[in-house]
Formats: C-alpha cells, sequence, structure tokens
C-alpha cells in the first residue's frame, strides 16, 4: 500500500505524438510514489518509474510541443527567476535548454510569466519584467528563443489561442490595466517575421470574456460574461476578420455555459467546441459537471457526464481524435466523436495526507476516515479506506464520495452510518449522511434520516436509536430517531435550552441511561473555544442531573470516553452513579494544557504530550484504580518506534468494547518519506502497533527453486517452509539461507521486507519479489501484482555499507528475460555463487538486505 497522500494535482499536458500524460503538482509523492515537481504516466495509467525531472525546484506549468518535447515552466531555486526547461520526449533527466528572460539570473522579479501552447511549431512565452507584458515565441523545430518576434501590451494578457490553419493566426486576450471596470480586446497577430496586430474587437466593461481556441478557418471562439452576480453567458465565434460569425448559433452552448457561474471549462477538439460546467450552488458546493459538443454551426451533437458531482479542473485535446477531462482529480479518457469513455486515470500528486479516525469494525479490519489518496494494485482510495484484518485494502468494498470533507463513521448494526459533506455515495445520491453496508459491497442502504446530521453531534446506542443534538424551531433539543428506517420519534425529545452561541456539539451515552452533552462558545473564525457547557441528561425523564462549565485548553477536549462506572471529558472524570458529579479525587496532569486524552484500555487512560522542550510525542497512561497518577512504569515515544523523527501525534483505534487488554495506535512519519518498522502491520507510510510491546524474534529465510516454473523463490515463513519440504518433488532448497527478523515491533535499522506475487492471472511471469521501503510503494501501483504481506525484515545497507551487526550481504539477482515474461530474482549472499550466475546472463541490482549469519547454497 503507498503512502497515504493529500493530492493537489495543478496541471496535465499530452504527449502528442505518444498520448504520455505529463502530471505535475506541489507535493512529494505522485500516485503514491516518491516524487516531487512532476511525474509521467503511460496512457495505460502506469507512471513511469525511469523519467525523473531535474533539475528544477518547483513546476508551474508545462507543454508539449508537436514534435514531443517537453517545455516546463518552473524555477531552478526557491527564490531564483522563472525558467522554461526543454526535455526530449524520451525523457532525459536534463534539459536540453533553459530559457531565461531579464538580466539577473538570481532576481526573482525578471525570467518568465507564463507559458502557452502554440498549434505549430512555436511555443509561447511571457517575460515577467515591468511595466507590461512582452508575448516572446520559442521555436521548436531549431529549439532557439525567436530574438526578432516579440508583442508588447501594457495591458494584462489573459490568454492566447492559436488557430489550426496553415498560417496559423495567433489570438490575444487582454485587459485592460488598472480599475476594476476593464475593457477586454481579442487581437489577432502576425505570426510571420514581426508581431504586428492585424485586427481588434472590444468588448465593453459591463463584460469579462474568455479564449478559447482557433479552428482550421482561424475562427475565434470567445466567451463574454455579464457582470457578477449574473451568470449570464454568451459563446460567440469571430471569423478571421474579427467579425461576429452569424454562421454559428451560439444559444445552446451560452445556455450550457450560462447554468454555472463558478466551473467552466472548454476546448476546441477537430473544428468541434466542447462546453463543461457544473451547475453548483457555491464554488465550494458544485453539482454534477456535464460535457457537450457543438458542430461548426452551434448544433449540439454529443454529451457526457462522469456521474459524480463535482468540478471539471481542465478540458485537454489530445491525440488520435481524444479529449482529456479532469473531474475531481481523475483523468477521464473520451473519444472526441461521441463522448464515449475510453478509461479512467485516477492521478494524485501531493505531500502528507491526513488521518483523522480509525475504527476497528466486526470482521477484524480496520476502517480510515481523512483527507488522503492511497494507492494499492493499480487502484486508488481516497478519504476512506477499509483494510481487512492483515492491514491491507479491502477492494471489495470501495467507498467513492463527491467530496470528503468532515466525514465521520459509526458502526451500526445495520451497516456503516457515514455523516459528512457529501452529497453523493457510489454514485448514489445521500445527502451529508448515507448508511452502507458493511457484508459484501459498499452499497448505499435505502435509509435517509429524518433530521440532519453533523460533526460528532449525534450518538449510536448500540442497538437501532440515534440520538442527535441540533438546534430546530424549538430551540436546541436532543432527538432520537430508528436506525432501522431514520424516522424520528415525534413523542420524544430532551430540551436543552439555550446558551452562548455555539460553535459545535458532542454527544455521549452513559451505562445508566444518561446522555452528555458538550458545546463550545462561538469564537472568532480558526480559533478554538475556551469554554464549554457540559450537560448530563437522564433518557428517561429528561431530566438534567448535571451542569458545569469547563475550560477546552486541550487537543481535541470533547472527547467522550466511559467505563461502566465514570465518564472521561477534557481530563476529568464523573461519577455516573452520582448523576455524573465530578470526582476531585481524580488528580492528574491530564487535567491541563499538558496533556491530550487518546483511549481507554485494560483499566489505563492513554494520553499523550510533547516531551519537554522537544516536538516528540510521548504516550503515558493513568491507572483508572487509582486518583489518575502517571504510571512511571510505562511510557512510549512515538518517534523510537519509526525510522524518522519527529512522528505525527499517535491515532488510537476506536473500538466499540474500552475493555480490551490493549490499546491500538497508528503511528507515522511527519515527513511523509520514511517507512515505519511494524513489519507485520504496516499500512503504507503508517504502522499498526499495541501498547504491549512484543519481543524481537530470529527467523530462518530459506531459498527454494522450483522445477515445475523453473524459478528461485525465498521465504521466511516457517509454514509455508513445512509445506514446501512436503513437496520436495517440486521444490527442492538450495542450502541458501540467511538470518533475519520478525515480531511487531522491529529494531529502529531493521525495514520490514514487503512480498509480491507476479501473477499470470494478471499476465505476470509467475515470480515473487521481495523489497523495502519506496520498493513497495511503487510495486503497489502495478496492477500485475499482488501483495502477498510483509514476510520478514532485514538490515539494509548504509552509505558504507553493511552494519557491524548484520555485516553479511545479501545480493539481488535479475535473469533479464522481461521480453519472454520470465522475469526471475534470485538472492545470493556469497561471491562465488553471485559469479556463476553473473555468467548466465544474470544481471546485478546490488545489495539489498544484510544479515548477521548466512548459508550458501550445496545445490
Amino acid at each position: 500500500m503507498s503512502a497515504f497522500t493529500r493530492a493537489a494535482t495543478y496541471s496535465y499536458t499530452v504527449d502528442p505524438t505518444n498520448g504520455w500524460v505529463y502530471v505535475s503538482g506541489f507535493g512529494t509523492r505522485a500516485m503514491g510514489l516518491p516524487r516531487t515537481g512532476m511525474v509521467r504516466v503511460a496512457p495505460d495509467g502506469a507512471v513511469d518509474a525511469n523519467w525523473q525531472l531535474a533539475p528544477l525546484h518547483s513546476v508551474f506549468r508545462h507543454v508539449a510541443a508537436a514534435n514531443g518535447d517537453l517545455y516546463v515552466h518552473g524555477r531552478e531555486t526557491a527564490s531564483g527567476p522563472r525558467i522554461v526547461a526543454r526535455f526530449s520526449p524520451a525523457g532525459s533527466r536534463s534539459p536540453a535548454a533553459i530559457y531565461k528572460l531579464g538580466a539577473s539570473d538570481n532576481d526573482p522579479n525578471t525570467g518568465i510569466g507564463t507559458i502557452f501552447a502554440g498549434r505549430g511549431r512555436h511555443i509561447y512565452v511571457t517575460d515577467n519584467i515591468s511595466p507590461g507584458v512582452t508575448l516572446r515565441r520559442i521555436d521548436t523545430v531549431t529549439g532557439l528563443l525567436d530574438a526578432n518576434w516579440s508583442y508588447f501590451t501594457s495591458n494584462a494578457l489573459f490568454g492566447i489561442a492559436q488557430g489550426a490553419g496553415a498560417d496559423g493566426a495567433l489570438f490575444v486576450l487582454e485587459q485592460q490595466y488598472p480599475g476594476l471596470l476593464r475593457d477586454m480586446y481579442v487581437r489577432r497577430l502576425d505570426t510571420g517575421s514581426t508581431a504586428s496586430v492585424l485586427w481588434t474587437k472590444a468588448f465593453s466593461a459591463a463584460e469579462s470574456a474568455q479564449i478559447v481556441a482557433a479552428d482550421q478557418l482561424n475562427q475565434v471562439y470567445v466567451i463574454t460574461y455579464k457582470s457578477y452576480p449574473s451568470s449570464e453567458a454568451t459563446v460567440l465565434r469571430l471569423d478571421a476578420q474579427g467579425n461576429v460569425d452569424p454562421g454559428w448559433n451560439g444559444a445552446s452552448a451560452s445556455a450550457a455555459v450560462s447554468q454555472s457561474r463558478w466551473n467552466r471549462s472548454f476546448a476546441l477538439i477537430d473544428g468541434r467546441l466542447v462546453v463543461a460546467a457544473s451547475a453548483g450552488v457555491s464554488e465550494v458546493e458544485l453539482g454534477q459537471p456535464g460535457l457537450r459538443v457543438y458542430d461548426q454551426q452551434g448544433t449540439e451533437v454529443a454529451s457526457w457526464s462522469p456521474n459524480v458531482a463535482g468540478s471539471v479542473s481542465s478540458l485537454v485535446a489530445g491525440r488520435n481524435g481524444r479529449l482529456y477531462v479532469s473531474v475531481n482529480g481523475s483523468l477521464h479518457v473520451l473519444s472526441a466523436e461521441r463522448l464515449q469513455s475510453e478509461r479512467t486515470l485516477p492521478l494524485s500528486f501531493g505531500s502528507l495526507g491526513s488521518i483523522r479516525s480509525i475504527t476497528k469494525l466486526p470482521d477484524g479490519g480496520r476502517l480510515l476516515l481523512g483527507s488522503f489518496d492511497v494507492w494499492y494494485g493499480g487502484l486508488r482510495y481516497r478519504d476512506v479506506l477499509r483494510l481487512r484484518p492483515d492491514g491491507t485494502p479491502n477492494a471489495d468494498w470501495r467507498v467513492e464520495l463527491d467530496y470528503g470533507y468532515d466525514v465521520t463513521a459509526t458502526v451500526t448494526r445495520q451497516g456503516l452510518l457515514l455523516v459528512g459533506r457529501f452529497r453523493q455515495v457510489n454514485g448514489v445520491r445521500r445527502s451529508g449522511a448515507a448508511l452502507v453496508s458493511l457484508n459484501g459491497g459498499a452499497i448505499p442502504l435505502d435509509w435517509t434520516p429524518g433530521v440532519e446530521l453533523s460533526g460528532r453531534s449525534y450518538v449510536y446506542d448500540g442497538r437501532d436509536t440515534l440520538y442527535v443534538a441540533a438546534d430546530d424551531a424549538n430551540g436546541y433539543r436532543i432527538r432520537r430517531l430508528s436506525m432501522l428506517n431514520g424516522q424520528v420519534d415525534t413523542d420524544w425529545h430532551i430540551s436543552a435550552g439555550s446558551w452562548l452561541e455555539q460553535q459545535s456539539s458532542m454527544l455521549g451515552l452513559d451505562a445508566a441511561d444518561g446522555i452528555w452533552l458538550q458545546r463550545d462558545a462561538q469564537t472568532y473564525f480558526m480559533e478554538p473555544s475556551t469554554t464549554s457547557l457540559l450537560q448530563r441528561f437522564a433518557l428517561a425523564s429528561g431530566r438534567e442531573t448535571m451542569r458545569t462549565t469547563i475550560g477546552t485548553q486541550l487537543i481535541f477536549p470533547n472527547q467522550f470516553m466511559a467505563t461502566s462506572t465514570h465518564v472521561y471529558i477534557g481530563g476529568r472524570r464523573y461519577r455516573i452513579a452520582a448523576g455524573g458529579e465530578r470526582d476531585v479525587d481524580w488528580t492528574s496532569e491530564i487535567d491541563g494544557s499538558v496533556a491530550a486524552l487518546r483511549t481507554l484500555a485494560g483499566g489505563y487512560l492513554y494520553y499523550t504530550q510533547f516531551a519537554v522542550g522537544s516536538s516528540d510525542v510521548v504516550m503515558r497512561r493513568a491507572s483508572l484504580a487509582g486518583n489518575g497518577q502517571v504510571d512511571p512504569g510505562w511510557t512510549l515515544s512515538a518517534s523510537a518506534l519509526l525510522a524518522c523523527a519527529p512522528a505525527e501525534i499517535p491515532l488510537f483505534v476506536s473500538a466499540p468494547d474500552a475493555t480490551t487488554d490493549d490499546a491500538e495506535f497508528v503511528i507515522r512519519c511527519r515527513d511523509d518519506l520514511s517507512l515505519p518498522l511494524m513489519a507485520p502491520t504496516t499500512m503504507g507510510d503508517m504502522a499498526l502497533a499495541t501498547t504491549r510491546a512484543n519481543p524481537v524474534n530470529q527467523k530462518t529465510v530459506v531459498e527454494y527453486f522450483s522445477r515445475d516454473a523453473s524459478r528461485y523463490f525465498v521465504t521466511g515463513r516457517a509454514d509455508e517452509q513445512a509445506a514446501l519440504d512436503a513437496r520436495s518433488s517440486s521444490f527442492m532448497r538450495t542450502g541458501m539461507s540467511f538470518r533475519s527478523l520478525e515480531g511487531t515491533l522491529y529494531a529502529k535499522p531493521a525495514n520490514p521486507v514487503c512480498r509480491f506475487y507476479s501473477s499470470p492471472e494478471r499476465s505476470g511471469s509467475n515470480t515473487h519479489f521481495y523489497g523495502h521501503n519506496d520498493d513497495c510503494l511503487a510495486l503497489n501501483t502495478v496492477s500485475q501484482l499482488r501483495f502477498e504481506g510483509y514476510d520478514f525484515a532485514a538490515m539494509v545497507p548504509g552509505v558504507t555499507g553493511c552494519p557491524v551487526s548484520a555485516p553479511r550481504a545479501v545480493t539481488r539477482l535479475y535473469n533479464n528475460k522481461a521480453p519472454s515474461n520470465e522475469s526471475n530474482h534470485r538472492y545470493v549472499v556469497s561471491a562465488a555463487t553471485k559469479a556463476k550466475m553473473l555468467s548466465q546472463g544474470w544481471v546485478d541490482e546490488g545489495v539489498v538486505f544484510c544479515s548477521s549469519a548466512v548459508t550458501d547454497v550445496v545445490n
């Protein structure tokens, strides 16, 4: 499984010669792989692992020339000027040329402002030097910046469009500057040896305009907009002389664009105009996007919709009549003629994603919610991820939300209750709340709540009832609804009374049929609340049994935890038998601003603190049987368990039963680059651990040779070794073995070794591959490979080779038979065996593991 990232894809470019897609964005990973700046993706969605962009520090925009050369606009250094670098279509890591504008190489105020793609042999760039803007061009055939051709304007330059005709007519869109009400101009420029203006079409200050593209006849499409707040748009076409073309009837296209004020995209392919628009309430909440294609007369001839709410961030016309449509981070490839979907490339480029909650499921698996993208087996999982008990993603149960904001999950007897800012679940209309089946596929059930659900303002009783706190026409009330049909019990409610204007609330249930309500005071935007009102009510009578105000300076203060006798909120303990009275004998360092409550397990309350004088996170616990004093014999440092420092704040797993012996928690590296060391339970860039440390045990990795498949194979699993030994006619021990590690918690220098099977059912070569760190991430994106867990853990070589504690090198060899689909790797521990295999045509891939003891082959 790949690392958890948050997608932030910036732009796409399609190579006109082969259909490869270049993707750029801000972050450290692309499709789960360690990449910065850009990545190249094959037409089938596979990432080109051998192509890396260098030496640019940042990427802003990129375009592809007709010959396949890639022109990338970015910076060489964090504070340097903007430049354009040219890369060959072969993916050379060093640019063939770098183009700069301005006198100083180190002045960020000089350089190239932006870059535009042309339809012919030129790429167009603007300078970054005030006042005004100068448009220049690069000859993609000679690779030279044309010193004779330039166009200067004192206006703001908003876009260019180039016709596909023989003379390659060039059109620019300018806006008068400065001023709020600005006239806009479309001009046609001469593309010969000079950039003289051939004609100008002006649009009044009451309108804004957008230039789209020009066709074979050098007719240019322009969209004008009425001033805000009107969303009225007009799609018109100017002929080659700059006149409004009466042969174009833009009424249908104008109506399609006018339906959306917030999301509009356009493209021109094969002489036909493509319009994308989302009819939405706001720029945050968009409706379902739709594409429409119009012929030369303005008649709609085709349409398409991805059947999800969201926005179209870009339309790119590709080769062979292909249209590339970016919707919610996925790139849909359509045939432009009929807008039929051919495939979808779920591309993402981002930095460290966030995991907000982890819930243990009845089958022993876990459900993860947050803001992330995860890749596994060639599939993308976004914001919602269900893991099997072994920690691998459950591909048979996938939830796709149109929006994944602020989603919470509750396991009920009827299914999984999802609440958050979404409007669709797996293509089914569900606004804000959905009940999804946990058995079989993730099917949205026919269930709609009778009241609006949000955040933590609801609680499930473990049976068939959901309690909801909300403000309505009758005041702030707690109501209950059925989990069977979503209907509200109109005969029951608890009036909580008015309080300060509140920003959030939380509900919880205790063992004595009491319901707890915590409301935070409203503060300024993005500031945490400092005061909360805490109340307890008896469910049977609705009587208030306790009311108090508390300070909420803690991290995650409104977390409700309960045992059969006490409730724990904000570092304080309350007696259930006394109607919620505070237990004043509970005096702990938890009751303050230095700690954050996490979970209850095994008679302890677990909490986290930042280490004194450090940003590292330390986990501690207090006995529930005592008065809250810290257990002096127990502490865990998150960074000590990881191959990085500092670590993220541990996230504890929610479990239905708080009486479990051990608490589960997940830890991650803050830098998103190093894998944790919990080999059997490592999930992407995070690790699942328990509060009980397990010992580190030695194990032996044994090599076998399969007579039937003619493949070498290693395994560190004792049960598998016994099974293969029982089939000695097919599997023969070679005699090679090496010492490794096993266990939940590994020594810090060790790395978990992932195991993948190249399955013939997936067109693979019937072989296994073993890797660690980024190997595991890269292989997770290959659909032909099946993840078979973590086989063992091993030391890895450093800059100076293997460490003293594991001095024996394990080298990986490759038979180099990919063309015949007979690939196989072999791991050797001696120079003699390596020399023998190299003489047979095998390729040395270097030392990959280090061991404390090895045994060489005898067969």
